[in-house]
């Protein structure tokens, strides 16, 4: 995974940080076919959070040659869910 590019696109994007989790952290992880999960916060000045959103998921697409999904922010109301996350997460980038 290719690290400074993902920067320059989360800078491009107005991301103020972005974490890997899922699959892609664990030997489940198939090369061939796992997509990628992201937890994204945007910065409070980004004109359009929908744009930087679409921007971010394509311009990731690209980079990774695959699917990416985008959860956005860190509040969590399943809780399930957030153990899964802090169990398995890793900081890509922050602003």
């Amino acid at each position: 995974m290719d690290v400074d590019a993902i920067s320059k696109i989360c800078e491009r994007h107005y991301v103020k940080s972005l974490t890997l989790f899922g699959s892609a952290l664990t030997n489940d992880f198939d090369p061939e076919h796992s997509d990628y999960d992201f937890l994204v916060e945007f910065l409070n000045e980004a004109p359009s959070r929908i744009r930087a959103w679409m921007g971010l998921k394509s311009g990731l697409e690209r980079l990774l040659k695959r699917d990416v999904y985008l959860v956005i922010g860190y509040n969590f109301s399943n809780p399930y869910f957030e153990a899964m996350v802090q169990a398995n997460k890793y900081d890509i980038y922050a602003e």
